[in-house]
C-alpha cells in the first residue's frame, strides 16, 4: 500500500493529473479511517497474502488445462508433446521425480488439488475478513458510546437520541463495509492483474483489444457509480430522519392517543418510509445496471475472440479453450469488483456520518483536570457572582448569582419556566461551566476536585423517572457499586416501594 501510494504521488507530480490526486486523497482518507477502527497493517497483509495464494493456486489449476488439452489432442504421445512445447520437458521431469508416469489421471488430480487449495484458502480468507469486520463494528460502537458518555452535556443534547441510535445501530454496519471493502477491492484488482497477465501470455493482441473495450465500458459504469454515492447519502439521511421521527413518538404514546393524532402520525410515517424505499430501490437499480452491462461485454469479447483466434491469429484449439475458460472465470470477478467499487461509493454517506459523529464527540469531551478528592461537604457550597450564557443565546441564563448553602440545609430553588433553575443546578456537578464567577465547595474552587469524586458526592432525583430496562434490584442500586441486598431492601422499604414490589409475580 505504501509503495502504491508513493508511485501514485510521483504520478501526480509528473503528470499533474486529477485522477492521481483523487486516488492519493482516497488512500489518505481510507488510511485515517482504518486507524480509527484499529485495523493493523498486519491484518491487511494477511488478507492480501491469502488473496495471493488463492489466485496463484487457481491460475496453476487453470494452466494445467493446457497440457491436459494437448495430451488429449496428441493421444498422450510424450515425444510429440515435447516436440510441440519444451515445457513438457519440465512436466515429464516433475512426474519422474515423484516416480509417476505421465498420464491424464494425475494431470486431472493435480488440477483438482490446485482448485481445492484455492477453496480452502478462500474459506480461511472469508472467515478472517468477517472476524475483522465484526471487530470493526464492535470497536467503533464501543468508541462512539464511550465518547458520547464522556462528552459535555451540550454536545450530547445536540445529538438527538434517534440520530445517535441510528448511527450506533444502522449506519455503523454500513460504515464497517465502507472500511473493509477497499481491502477486498485491492485484492480483486490484484487478482484481475494476474488474470490479465495470463491472458497476455496466451494472446497479447486479443487482450489489448479487450482492455480498450473495457476502458470504454468503464466510462459508462463510472457515471452510475457516482450516482450510487449520491443515493447512498440519501439513504443515510432517510435512516436518520426515520430514527428522529420514531424515538420521541414511541416515548409519547399517551400524548398521541389523547391528542387524537394517530392517523396523522401514521401518514407522516408512511411518507418517510416511502422516501426511504425509493432511495433503496434507486440504489438497487444502479447496482443492477452495472451488473447487467458486464455480462454482454464479456460474452461479446469471448465471441469476438473465437472469431479472431480462428480467422486471424491461427491459435491452437487448446489455447482458445484455455483463453475462454479464463475469460468466463473473469466474468463473476469483474461483476464483484465493480460491485465492490459501487458499494464503497454507496455507503460513503454512512461512513461520513459515523466519522463526523466520532470527530464531533472527540472535540467535546469533558475536561477533568482536578486533583483533589471530595469526600464530604463540611463547609458548604458558595456560589459567588456566577453568570452563564448558552452558546448562540442572546442573553444570559444566569447573571451575578450569589448563594451560600450550609451543610445539612434544605434549599428550594423556585421560579417560572426558563428562569435558570436547571441551569443553576447543572453548574454544581460541572455539567456546564460558568462564564463568570466561581463555585466553591469546602472553600475550595470546584474545578480543583476530580469529576468522579464531585459527582459521587451528589444524589440526583430526576423530574421524570428514568427507569432502565433492568431488574428492580439493579435500578435501586444504580450508581452504587457496594450496595448490599439489605441496603436495597431498606431503601425499598423507606421509599414505600416494598409493597408493590412484593406484589409482583416473583416478589
Amino acid at each position: 500500500i505504501i509503495t502504491a501510494k508513493i508511485i501514485i504521488i510521483n504520478m501526480s507530480y509528473i503528470y499533474k493529473t486529477n485522477i492521481a490526486n483523487k486516488v492519493v486523497n482516497k488512500i489518505r482518507t481510507w488510511r485515517n479511517r482504518i486507524n480509527v477502527v484499529k485495523i493493523s497493517r498486519f491484518n491487511i497483509f494477511i488478507i492480501l497474502l491469502l488473496t495471493f495464494i488463492g489466485t496463484i493456486t487457481e491460475l496453476m489449476g487453470l494452466s494445467l488445462f493446457l497440457p491436459i488439452f494437448q495430451f488429449l489432442r496428441l493421444d498422450g504421445d510424450i515425444n510429440a508433446l515435447i516436440d510441440e512445447s519444451s515445457l513438457w520437458n519440465y512436466v515429464v521431469s516433475g512426474f519422474q521425480y515423484f516416480g509417476l508416469e505421465v498420464s491424464i489421471g494425475p494431470l486431472l488430480i493435480l488440477s483438482f488439488l490446485m482448485f481445492t487449495v484455492k477453496q480452502v484458502v478462500g474459506y480461511a480468507k472469508t472467515l478472517y475478513e468477517q472476524s475483522i469486520n465484526l471487530k470493526t463494528i464492535r470497536t467503533m460502537r464501543d468508541s462512539l458510546f464511550d465518547k458520547y458518555l464522556h462528552a459535555d452535556i451540550m454536545s450530547q443534547e445536540k445529538n438527538t437520541v434517534g440520530s445517535f441510535i441510528n448511527t450506533l445501530v444502522v449506519e455503523i454496519n454500513r460504515f464497517a463495509r465502507g472500511v473493509m471493502m477497499p481491502i477486498s477491492l485491492l485484492g480483486h484488482i490484484f487478482i484481475l492483474f494476474w488474470y490479465t497477465l495470463a491472458l497476455f501470455l496466451l494472446s497479447w493482441e486479443m487482450t489489448t483489444i479487450s482492455i480498450i473495450i473495457s476502458i470504454i465500458t468503464a466510462k459508462i459504469v463510472s457515471y452510475w457509480i457516482r450516482q450510487s454515492k449520491i443515493v447512498g447519502r440519501g439513504i443515510t439521511r432517510c435512516n436518520t430522519e426515520l430514527a428522529n421521527f420514531l424515538t420521541p413518538r414511541i416515548n409519547s404514546l399517551r400524548v398521541i392517543k389523547l391528542s387524537g393524532t394517530i392517523n396523522s402520525e401514521i401518514r407522516k410515517f408512511k411518507v418517510l418510509t416511502k422516501k426511504q424505499r425509493d432511495y433503496f430501490y434507486e440504489a438497487s437499480v444502479l447496482m443492477a445496471k452495472n451488473k447487467s452491462i458486464i455480462e454482454p461485454v464479456v460474452v461479446g469479447l469471448s465471441l469476438l475472440f473465437i472469431y479472431l483466434s480462428h480467422t486471424v491469429f491461427g491459435m491452437q484449439v487448446e489455447m482458445i479453450g484455455l483463453y475462454l475458460i479464463i475469460i468466463l472465470r473473469l466474468l463473476p470477478l469483474l461483476k464483484t469488483t465493480i460491485g465492490l467499487y459501487q458499494g464503497i461509493e454507496s455507503v460513503e454517506g454512512s461512513v461520513e456520518s459515523v466519522i463526523s459523529k466520532y470527530n464531533e464527540l472527540s472535540k467535546h469531551q469533558e475536561i477533568d483536570d482536578g486533583t483533589k478528592e471530595l469526600l464530604d461537604i463540611l463547609d458548604g457550597i458558595e456560589i459567588n457572582n456566577v453568570g452563564f450564557k448558552y452558546p448562540d443565546a442572546d442573553y444570559n441564563a444566569l447573571s451575578s448569582i450569589d448563594i451560600s448553602i450550609k451543610p445539612g440545609e434544605m434549599l428550594s430553588v423556585v421560579g417560572p419556566s426558563g428562569s435558570g433553575k436547571s441551569t443553576l443546578i447543572d453548574l454544581i456537578p460541572r455539567l456546564i461551566h460558568p462564564v463568570s464567577g466561581e463555585i466553591k465547595i469546602n472553600s475550595v474552587v470546584m474545578e480543583d476536585f476530580t469529576l468522579e469524586s464531585l459527582r459521587n458526592a451528589i444524589s440526583y432525583l430526576p423530574q421524570n423517572p428514568q427507569i432502565f430496562s433492568r431488574t428492580i434490584k439493579e435500578h435501586i442500586s444504580y450508581g452504587s457499586t457496594n450496595a448490599t441486598l439489605n441496603d436495597i431492601y431498606e431503601a425499598a422499604t423507606l421509599s414505600g416501594a416494598d409493597h408493590f414490589i412484593r406484589n409482583l409475580k416473583d416478589g
